[in-house]
């Protein structure tokens, strides 16, 4: 990839720089830099998970390293398959991949939004607090990790499984595409509605933290409906979904390491 390069005048003398960037370029740039920095926080979040060992550090080295993985895989592929693999990325195994999406469509089953649902759950029950029955035991982490899934199972039935903008939907098909989409806000807004309520009631000291990386989870999808109304560029949303990755797993990582100390 060739993506300037400098325009020299008569005395061999540098002018300026010129760019050939392509969209594509710029997809590949931003998917690189995803997957260097979950590399990166996963391989440190392994050593602190293994020095400390920590429940939650361990949380944050399996979803760095989950999605790492999957933007390997991303970066080889064309949009519409790398749609399929962010859900891939997000949940377990969802229906296959379109026929052309060759070897790169099937990769093993993936459960980073599960992941970070408990991860948030594990800090939300360090506090002075104490919590008794449901919210003492491991039903509540069931219950978050069911819901997670659920809302990346709807949201990829809404989305990627029709493969459609809001454009191509009317009638009956938009009313499914609503309900599924509007499901997916209701099964996270339970899950997060748990995990609020369970710092409440132990009154932890990481619901700053909990608030900063849960509500960004927002932006997934308000990037799909302003890629599905406005026709902005798919390079421009591997842009915008790459820093939401970024800030919701890497970053949440670095600061769950660091916190160890």
């Amino acid at each position: 990839m060739q993506a300037a390069y400098r325009v020299l005048d008569t005395d061999g003398k540098v002018m300026g720089f010129s760019s050939n960037m392509t969209g594509s370029d710029v997809s590949t740039i931003a998917l690189h830099f995803g997957q260097a920095s979950m590399l990166a926080v996963g391989v440190l979040s392994s050593a602190a998970a293994f020095w400390h060992q920590n429940w939650t550090a361990v949380l944050s080295a399996s979803i760095c390293m989950v999605a790492w993985s999957v933007y390997g895989s991303m970066i080889k592929v064309s949009d519409p398959v790398r749609k399929h693999l962010r859900f891939l990325d997000w949940m377990v195994r969802p229906p296959p991949a379109p026929s052309d999406a060759g070897p790169h469509a099937a990769p093993l089953p993936q459960v980073t939004l599960p992941l970070l649902a408990l991860k948030l759950a594990a800090m939300a029950r360090v506090g002075t607090g104490t919590t008794t029955g449901f919210w003492a035991g491991p039903y509540l982490d069931l219950t978050v990790g069911l819901l997670a899934f659920a809302t990346i199972a709807l949201s990829y039935f809404a989305v990627a499984g029709f493969n459609v903008t809001v454009t191509e939907l009317n009638g009956s098909g938009y009313i499914v595409f609503a309900l599924t989409y509007i499901g997916s806000f209701c099964t996270m807004g339970g899950a997060m509605g748990i995990i609020y309520a369970l710092a409440g009631q132990t009154g932890t000291a990481n619901l700053a933290n909990i608030l900063s990386f849960s509500i960004p989870w927002a932006g997934y999808a308000v990037v799909y409906l302003v890629q599905a109304n406005m026709a902005i560029s798919v390079h421009v949303c591997d842009v915008l979904y790459t820093v939401l990755d970024v800030y919701s797993k890497a970053v949440f990582g670095l600061v769950t390491v660091f916190n160890l100390f």
